[in-house]
């Protein structure tokens, strides 16, 4: 069984608005996975609702591939993998694509706040 393999329908409409639609079909019932639409004023102000990842926990925003572990921690267990909710973020100085790839970040500090249902 494939568990990492998604198929996921992601774009731009407008210039300014980015969306995902990612269902999860691994699970015995197909459920959602992320559904989000977000409102791109510019880099350093976006804002996003939908079912997406909350902000915080940094193990959760990094991909599998750029963890330093076999596993995530036991307290990232603690967090919630995906939420419904509203969040405010966005990446102020940029920087250079190979600097902060392995981050899942945009910039040299980045910042994200959000009111979310669980």
């Amino acid at each position: 069984m494939l568990r990492r393999a998604r198929l996921s329908l992601e774009g731009t409409v407008f210039r300014d608005f980015d969306f995902q639609f990612t269902p999860e079909f691994a699970t015995t019932t197909p459920t959602i996975r992320d559904a989000w639409l977000n409102y791109r004023y510019n880099d350093a102000v976006e804002l996003r609702f939908g079912k997406m990842k909350p902000p915080g926990d940094l193990e959760r925003w990094q991909g599998v591939a750029n963890t330093p572990f076999m596993e995530r921690s036991l307290v990232s267990s603690l967090w919630p993998v995906r939420d419904v909710g509203v969040m405010l973020h966005g990446g102020l100085w940029p920087a250079a694509d190979s600097t902060t790839k392995t981050l899942a970040a945009g910039g040299l500090v980045n910042y994200a706040v959000g009111i979310f249902n669980g």
